[in-house]
């Protein structure tokens, strides 16, 4: 009896479903966190449970990258339950659900590359389906922000946080409409590449909108023919000249960066580049006093007390510590040491390698690698628990296109 229900289990189709629940954490995650985690948990409870049921299938060279992501998610998770802080406990949390996410979608990828000859085409044409819906509800969504109460739109959320999971979502749901066979294909590019590129411009996410576009440029230059690129051309024309396009919201945001920075030259440190400066100099001076680490407490006094002697008082910077130095090297530093810079170094080289030797598609690899790198830059990331198992999902849905890609083209 036993023998027969292990039988049937090793024979079941699991990997359609995990899909498919990796998918629908994504379309939630903006809209609907508590649906988005109970996909997510669901997604991990199978795979875990096949994972012990069926054990063939992974090769070598497959293993090293989940087990790359695994070490770091539990290292944030042991910092957070060794060191301990009474007044920002919160911080330890964060990092905590953090951990926790990247580990269980970590094991989620493992069991992937166990599985993914599985994956049938259907699975991923409703994949398609949800991705494209979700990125034209919340771009609508953000409009409606706009429209209704003014001001930088976050799709439901902090703008800051909100703008970096809607770009990696966007990002996604334009290459997977770019690997699509079908008629109207560079169309729905074109169409997709505008609505996001606007939502993008409306968040007022500097980095984002910076980095965003030179995204999306360089998937027109690879996969849209030329008459398209001047039809797009025109459009962009028209949208700028009749203000569609919000041009002056990009340049007001260029020309803020300029004075901020030409005003923390002049010691004026009370802006938010002055503060995100500050911030970073504070935690690199930790860094080097502390190199094994310190709780979130410990951290924060250091900070401040850096802060108010060298860095004239400055009152914003001295706000944000409560929360982080905005970047996530120095953040994690100043708090994990020296181990974890190098820990979140490797799964910063490992995401680039691995995504590339796996697919052997540039594309792809700017796009799983770009946002999480360079957006980590200027904040911190990996202390969102949502940004990282967004981000954790859109990796494995990757992962999942472009081998039935080439296994097709092959």
């Amino acid at each position: 009896m036993n023998s027969n229900i292990l039988t049937r289990l090793r024979d079941f189709n699991e990997a359609n479903i995990i899909v498919l629940l990796i998918a629908l954490t994504i379309l939630f995650s903006l809209s609907y966190d508590f649906l988005s985690k109970y996909t997510l948990y669901a997604a991990f409870y199978i795979s875990l449970i096949f994972i012990f049921i069926r054990k063939d299938g992974i090769k070598s060279k497959e293993k090293i990258f989940p087990f790359i992501i695994i070490i770091f998610g539990i290292f944030e998770i042991s910092w957070a339950k060794y060191f301990h802080s009474i007044q920002y406990d919160n911080i330890h949390s964060h990092y905590y659900n953090s951990g926790k996410r990247i580990v269980m979608c970590a094991l989620i990828l493992f069991h992937f590359f166990s599985v993914k000859e599985r994956v049938n085409i259907r699975t991923l044409n409703i994949c398609r389906y949800i991705l494209m819906v979700s990125c034209i509800y919340l771009s609508g969504y953000g409009l409606y922000e706009y429209l209704s109460f003014g001001g930088r739109i976050g799709f439901g959320m902090y703008a800051t946080t909100g703008s970096y999971i809607y770009s990696v979502q966007a990002l996604l749901t334009l290459y997977v409409i770019s690997i699509w066979k079908m008629k109207y294909r560079n169309l729905l590019l074109v169409l997709f590449s505008i609505i996001t590129i606007l939502s993008i411009i409306l968040s007022g996410t500097r980095v984002v909108m910076l980095i965003y576009p030179l995204c999306v440029i360089f998937l027109w230059l690879k996969k849209i023919n030329f008459k398209i690129l001047i039809s797009f051309s025109i459009f962009i024309f028209i949208g700028l000249t009749t203000k569609i396009i919000p041009l002056d919201l990009v340049t007001s945001r260029i020309n803020n960066t300029f004075n901020e920075i030409s005003a923390y030259q002049k010691n004026d440190v009370s802006s938010s580049l002055g503060a995100r400066f500050s911030l970073w100099k504070a935690g690199i001076y930790i860094i080097g006093e502390h190199p094994y680490g310190l709780s979130a407490d410990q951290r924060n006094q250091l900070a401040k007390n850096y802060i108010n002697e060298k860095q004239y008082g400055n009152s914003a910077a001295l706000d944000s510590v409560e929360y982080h130095l905005h970047n996530d090297i120095i953040n994690i530093g100043s708090l994990q040491g020296l181990i974890g810079i190098i820990l979140l170094l490797s799964l910063y080289i490992s995401m680039v390698y691995f995504s590339y030797i796996f697919t052997h598609d540039i594309l792809l690899t700017i796009f799983i690698s770009v946002p999480t790198i360079v957006f980590g830059f200027s904040d911190t990331l990996f202390i969102s628990s949502k940004y990282v198992y967004v981000a954790m999902s859109a990796l494995i849905l990757y992962f999942c296109y472009s081998y039935k890609k080439n296994s097709i083209e092959n």
